[in-house]
């Protein structure tokens, strides 16, 4: 049925409960329907999204508006050190002093978000609100999400963050830094930001029309 749409704009899937990654990657190779669509409404579906689902968005090269809230962003921790006990030596040699181990956050996810934005050029409006992190992860998880849209979406002019509980003032700035086309900002329920963020982001974008929090 979508694909008889020779020029269908928008497309609102929220809540799709039925529907999986397959169906958004066979969607995003219609050729036609890569080349119309500039509104996407992914909200909630969750269970569909995995790497590939985030890059078949990409594909999508002319959406102007995305809606992927509810989305869940896995964030895992790893240590980051070979274990100093693995590898003993003679007392008598020379040997360097092992390497404290390094707690890191890192999630491949991210990485796809990166590149998800990074194809959409034209992309003007993003909807990340009420995003879910595991257990414990929030501020690693926001982290990752402001570096995403810093590092790869500068087109951006209406941002929506809601509850994303993490979200500290460094990496509001972060965004309002590298997003200087941004004139709407949504951060309801953002409880960890406090006055120096919103005021940093005021002066930045000269061109701020509304900011909610």
């Amino acid at each position: 049925c979508v694909a008889s749409q020779q020029q269908l704009r928008r497309l609102n899937l929220s809540f799709g409960n039925k529907l999986d990654s397959a169906f958004l990657i066979q969607l995003s190779n219609i050729p036609h329907l890569a080349k119309s669509l500039t509104s996407l409404q992914l909200d909630y579906m969750s269970d569909m999204f995995d790497l590939q689902s985030l890059a078949a968005i990409g594909k999508l090269e002319n959406l102007k508006s995305l809606s992927l809230r509810g989305l869940k962003f896995s964030v895992q921790k790893r240590l980051d050190a070979t274990d100093s006990n693995s590898t003993k030596k003679d007392p008598g040699q020379n040997q360097k002093p092992p390497k404290k181990p390094a707690n890191s956050t890192t999630t491949s996810l991210r990485a796809s978000l990166e590149s998800m934005l990074s194809q959409l050029k034209h992309l003007e409006r993003l909807d990340l609100a009420d995003m879910e992190f595991a257990e414990n992860m929030d501020a690693q998880g926001a982290r990752h999400v402001s570096k995403a849209i810093a590092k790869s979406a500068p087109t951006l002019t209406h941002l929506v963050l809601d509850q994303m509980f993490g979200l500290k003032d460094r990496h509001l700035k972060r965004i309002a830094r590298k997003c200087p086309r941004l004139c709407a900002l949504s951060l309801r329920k953002c409880s960890q930001l406090t006055d120096e963020s919103i005021c940093f982001f005021l002066n930045q974008a000269k061109r701020f029309q509304k900011v909610e929090f």
